[in-house]
This record gives C-alpha cells, sequence and structure tokens, in this order.
C-alpha cells in the first residue's frame, strides 16, 4: 500500500509542475493598467480615492466561477452557495451603515460587483490539479475580481484584483474544509472596510 501511494506521488509529481503559490492569481496577466496598492491588491481606478467619495454601497449577490479543470475533487455546488453567501454577509457586517440595500440610481452611491474566479480549499487533496501538488503551504484561499458601479452614470470607477491565502487568525482557524477561505474572504472585506473610510469618519 505503501508503495502504491509513493508511486502515485511520483505520478502526480512527473505530470505536474509545482510552484510556491501556483494557483495564486499570476500578477504578469494583469493588465498594465492594475496597480499593486499598498495593501497588496490590484486597483484599476482612474482615482485611487475613488471609494471615499461614496457615502454608501450596495453589495450584489456574489458569484463564484470555480477553476474545476484538472481537480480530484470539485466542491459541490451547496459549498460553493454557502461560501458566497458567507462572503456578501461579511461585507455586509463591515460595511454597517455604508451598507443600502437598495440598487436604484442615488448620489454618491455605489455598488459593489464580486466574481470569485477560483476558490480552493485547506484539504491537499482536493486541491491537487495539473501545476499545483501542495498549494499554498497546505492552506485554502480563494482568487477575485471586485468591480465598483456608479449607481446615477452606471459607469465602473474601479476594479480590484488579488489572489491570496487566508492566514489563520487562531488556533483553531483554518481547520476546517474552507477555513483559510473563508479567512482570505474576511480579510478583503476588512481591507474595503478601510478603503472607503474617509477623513470624515
Amino acid at each position: 500500500m505503501k508503495k502504491i501511494f509513493l508511486s502515485l506521488i511520483f505520478l502526480i509529481t512527473l505530470i505536474s509542475c509545482s510552484a510556491k503559490d501556483a494557483n495564486l492569481l499570476d500578477s504578469s496577466n494583469i493588465p498594465a493598467n492594475f496597480k499593486k496598492t499598498a495593501n497588496g491588491v490590484y486597483l484599476q481606478a482612474e482615482d485611487p480615492n475613488v471609494f471615499k467619495k461614496y457615502r454608501a454601497f450596495h453589495v450584489n449577490p456574489i458569484n463564484i466561477y470555480q477553476n474545476d479543470k484538472g481537480r480530484l475533487v470539485i466542491p459541490t455546488d451547496i459549498e460553493v452557495t454557502r461560501l458566497a453567501m458567507k462572503f456578501r454577509e461579511q461585507i455586509i457586517r463591515d460595511l454597517g451603515s455604508r451598507y443600502t440595500p437598495f440598487d436604484q440610481p442615488a448620489r454618491d452611491v455605489a455598488i459593489i460587483d464580486i466574481k470569485v474566479v477560483d476558490i480552493w480549499s485547506s484539504r491537499t487533496i482536493e486541491a491537487i490539479r495539473p501545476g499545483i501538488i501542495f498549494p499554498n503551504n497546505l492552506g485554502g484561499g480563494a482568487t477575485m475580481e471586485a468591480s465598483f458601479y456608479d449607481t446615477v452614470s452606471k459607469a465602473k470607477v474601479a476594479t480590484v484584483w488579488d489572489s491570496r491565502p487566508g492566514k489563520r487568525q487562531g488556533f483553531f482557524s483554518g481547520l476546517t474544509k474552507w477555513g483559510n477561505t473563508e479567512e482570505a474572504f474576511k480579510e478583503w472585506s476588512i481591507l474595503l472596510k478601510k478603503s472607503i473610510r474617509s477623513s470624515a469618519y
């Protein structure tokens, strides 16, 4: 049995190209007009402080488009739906009074449209795919694109790209299947909260 297991690992090694954080967003694929911010995320916006101009934000339902190609285990629809709902709820909580349930045109109100383009769990066997053997030092995470639209003009005012493994915030965090992925969502939500904080707050 041990020999079979070692042979399987060797076979995966032959068909895969192991690289640190190989399933993180490759910065070389980001368009030139995206600039890396001090927080480590990539931003496309004419005004880096555009978020501070809005008094309220509506958060669209979040979509998760998982990259299942070559995966040994694919996340279930229930898992994906649950993660999307938890991510949205986290953002709404962190926005607090700056969140509005209304998406109608209104002055100084923006819509946040988030697409999670990849997720990977904390369980190594479920994250294995061609090109990745031990992803993110055995931690889960996600890759995301967030677009911000002005509700009056309908124009896209900013786009944010980021990809990260979730960091453990305590002894028991990140131990569940999607624990690290949820931690990555929390980090994004906190960054959003900080980015919209104006001098008046």
